[in-house]
């Protein structure tokens, strides 16, 4: 019976192992007429859509999009987090770029940092000011066509009625218990009879949908300058944290000019310094010098290249690269000129 059983298996493995390489994803390729929304979680890509079905534009839906998808899916953004956003109008065939972007506490110095033995991962000592929600006011009253309180009605909704925790999420709260174990107003939201929430837990949380609600109807100033930019500074300073309400009255959200560059006759656009997005631009011209299809998708030859490009661009980022406002005459025409990408290439 075990001998029969064995072969039995064998012949599954074999079967497998002939079947033919898979070419296409496992995924439906989705086709619109008139809009389309991306998102992590099917409760944020429905708020986007939400917007674009009441009349709302690209702007209107992403804010929305976001506002919702930092509840669902906290590890990927939220009010605590930055904001990068190239915006494409296809009216004026324009690429606009918005910084929503935060900076270190004036008092985060390298010295202090330095006494506590490195940047911490986790905890009031591990962030940065917040820029994201100025980036979303900035970027909905300026090129959106909805008013806030509409773009973020699906999000006030959610924080208020609760939603249930995904699977996803209950694994991620039960790998990083202990280090939200660590502070009581994480434990308060993401924890229940002292264990983090199970996949189909409720939650719902009040106090977001309060400064939900004052985001949509004051806009960035309560957020920065008001009631909640006063209890933030007093929460930080009553745990160790260095962020004042000097620092987030100081946030302000901006536009700069993409940057950008031409893969194969292809206009590739991204955002600019702070950001880190030049390393795709770099990296690409790096590539086009190579014939990736004669390669192959995914043979040796095409990831050794894809790679090395990007390897050699990361390291011009570490090398050139910061915030423009403390490290001016960043060579960006330089680093993405084919010239410089021929130079690499022979890297």
């Amino acid at each position: 019976m075990a001998k029969r059983a064995s072969i039995v298996v064998l012949a599954v493995v074999l079967s497998v192992i002939s079947l033919p390489a898979q070419t296409t994803s496992w995924r439906p390729t989705i086709v619109a007429q008139h809009g389309m929304v991306a998102a992590g979680h099917p409760l944020a890509a429905e708020a986007g859509m939400r917007i674009l079905k009441a009349g709302g534009n690209a702007i209107d839906a992403a804010m929305a999009t976001w506002a919702v998808q930092g509840q669902v899916e906290p590890g990927m953004t939220g009010l605590g987090a930055d904001m990068f956003i190239l915006y494409y109008n296809a009216k004026t065939r324009e690429v606009k770029f918005i910084n929503g972007t935060g900076y270190a506490p004036h008092a985060a110095t390298i010295d202090l940092y330095k006494s506590k033995g490195g940047i911490p991962d986790d905890g009031p000592l591990s962030i940065a000011v917040p820029g994201a929600v100025g980036g979303a006011i900035y970027a909905v009253q300026k090129y959106g066509t909805r008013p806030l309180s509409e773009v973020f009605a699906p999000a006030i909704e959610i924080a208020e009625q609760g939603y249930p925790i995904s699977e996803a999420l209950a694994r991620e709260l039960h790998s990083s218990r202990d280090k939200l174990a660590k502070y009581p107003s994480s434990t308060k939201i993401w924890f229940k009879d002292g264990k983090p929430l199970e996949m189909g837990d409720l939650l719902v949380n009040k106090d977001l949908a309060r400064t939900l609600r004052a985001i949509a109807s004051q806009g960035a100033e309560p957020f920065y300058r008001g009631d909640i930019a006063k209890n933030t500074a007093a929460f930080m300073k009553a745990n160790g944290g260095l962020i004042t309400e000097a620092d987030l009255a100081a946030v302000q959200a901006f536009e700069d000019p993409p940057v950008r560059t031409t893969y194969r006759g292809i206009d590739v656009y991204e955002c600019p310094p702070n950001s880190q997005g030049f390393v795709m631009l770099e990296a690409l011209n790096i590539l086009e010098g190579f014939d990736l299809k004669a390669m192959g998708h995914n043979s040796e030859p095409y990831l050794h290249a894809v790679t090395e490009s990007l390897k050699l661009a990361f390291a011009d980022r570490n090398k050139y690269v910061a915030d423009p406002k403390f490290t001016p005459n960043i060579p960006m025409r330089e680093m993405l000129s084919k010239e410089y990408a021929a130079i690499r290439r022979a890297s």
